[in-house]
């Protein structure tokens, strides 16, 4: 628990703000609004925002630009000379307003280069990861983006993200969130690959924990709102783990990016969509729109008589939808093969599954297949395994295939149908789960150590 001071005085150091000093800045600096003093603020490592001024009048006078400044280049060198001040062996001008340009400060930085030990770099690497972004009472909201600063804060704590292989997995798909009470750790988030929020025994939080935390989540909701993706499903599962605010979801969800039809069609699953207004809903929104009507006629919510007609027009993967509608003898038999030959999505699966249940005419099979959208590898996998590929042109077809190529290879191995000799520099090759393809190829010795 040694860390704790490190990030007990990250926490501290973040907590300081510049209200004190705007208006005096605002009157003396009349060319930068409000904004741009608090986005320069940031680049200041002071506790006081001791720096600031500086900033300013490096901007005033041209040795700094004020874009160079927002995208924070000065930030790791002040950060450098605030140390640098504190160390006994500085020789140097203590005084940051005595540098009249930017490049005097990093020639004297420079002169010291080495000198700053492991543990201020430490420091240093975290401070930049980690952002104030609201505060209300006794709670914090920061915004953490690195792996170092995730490892820092986190420690100690029951939260996976403390592990660099967790924060990595995470911080790839978003932004990890640290909510303090009274400075210390209260609540973790994620938004991107889970959108969960955990207490510290690492369970999702309660409905108290919910409704007092609001008073600082609107960044976290801004967000979501900005960001590009799957906009949709992100505000859908936030709603869902009751972090969102209830009486903006639904609208929220009619104009959001992303896979919309999936995010209103599991919302009327969670009980929060609007029945009256569901299938117009789903008429009108983006994404995989066929498989969420076809799952709503599944559960009884879409009106039989316009279901063909409406998958037939539908975005998303019409081939599976139709196949599964098929399956529940709700399509026409006699167009049937038709319709999934002009069908997007994974078509490729749908035939293989067709031709399991007798409803694809096997003459055509195989250069059906070969011209088929989606994982056209694991459905000649699946057709080999049934013994309706030829066996001479396996190898290469797989090899040209998109999809799970990896896995496809692998099962092929498994079988005895792919040569060994080649089959590491396929894999390493090949599109797909390469690293599930791997993991199972180790396991059975075909890998190298």
């Amino acid at each position: 628990m040694g860390s704790i001071s490190l990030v007990e005085s990250v926490i501290s150091l973040l907590l300081e703000d510049l209200e004190s000093k705007l208006p005096s800045l605002l009157r003396k600096y009349p060319e930068f609004d409000e904004q741009k003093i608090r986005s320069l603020a940031d680049q200041d490592p002071t506790p006081q925002k001791s720096y600031l001024e500086w900033l300013l009048v490096m901007v005033r006078r041209g040795s700094l630009t004020l874009d160079q400044a927002l995208k924070g280049i000065p930030r790791q060198a002040l950060e450098a000379f605030f140390k640098l001040t504190r160390m006994p062996f500085f020789k140097g001008e203590k005084d940051l307003y005595r540098y009249k340009t930017f490049q005097e400060l990093k020639q004297v930085l420079h002169e010291y280069e080495g000198h700053v030990g492991k543990k201020e770099k430490k420091r240093q690497q975290t401070i930049r990861g980690i952002k104030k972004l609201a505060s209300s009472g006794d709670l914090v909201l920061y915004e953490i983006t690195t792996i170092e600063a995730a490892t820092e804060v986190f420690r100690g704590t029951k939260w996976c993200v403390k592990d660099p292989d967790y924060s990595r997995k995470y911080l790839k798909a978003g932004s990890l969130y640290l909510i303090t009470k009274n400075g210390k750790p209260y609540v973790c988030g994620d938004v991107g690959l889970e959108n969960s929020w955990n207490d510290l025994d690492n369970y999702q939080i309660s409905g108290t924990q919910i409704r007092e935390i609001s008073k600082v989540m609107a960044p976290v909701y801004d967000k979501i709102r900005s960001m590009p993706g799957n906009r949709a499903m992100a505000i859908y599962y936030a709603r869902q783990k009751g972090w969102w605010p209830e009486e903006t979801a639904v609208d929220e969800i009619r104009k959001a990016l992303g896979n919309r039809a999936m995010a209103i069609r599991y919302a009327r699953e969670a009980g929060w969509w609007p029945e009256e207004t569901f299938v117009d809903d789903i008429r009108k929104a983006s994404g995989n729109r066929a498989m969420a009507i076809y799952s709503a006629r599944y559960y009884g919510w879409w009106p039989k008589g316009t279901f063909v007609d409406d998958i037939r027009k539908a975005p998303g993967d019409r081939a599976m939808a139709i196949y599964y509608a098929r399956e529940n003898g709700w399509w026409p038999e006699e167009t049937f093969v038709d319709d999934i030959r002009k069908a997007p999505g994974n078509r490729a699966m749908a035939i293989c599954y067709a031709r399991e249940n007798g409803w694809w005419p096997k003459e055509t099979f195989v250069d059906d297949i070969r011209k088929a959208p989606g994982d056209r590898a694991m459905a000649i996998y699946y057709a080999r395994l049934y013994g309706w590929w030829p066996e001479e042109t396996f190898v290469d077809d797989i090899r040209k295939a998109p999809g799970d190529r990896a896995m496809a290879i692998y099962y092929a191995r498994y079988y005895g149908w792919w040569p060994k000799e080649t089959f590491v520099d396929d894999i390493r090759k090949a599109s797909g789960d390469r690293a599930r393809a791997i993991y199972y190829a180790r396991l059975y010795g075909w890998w190298p150590d």
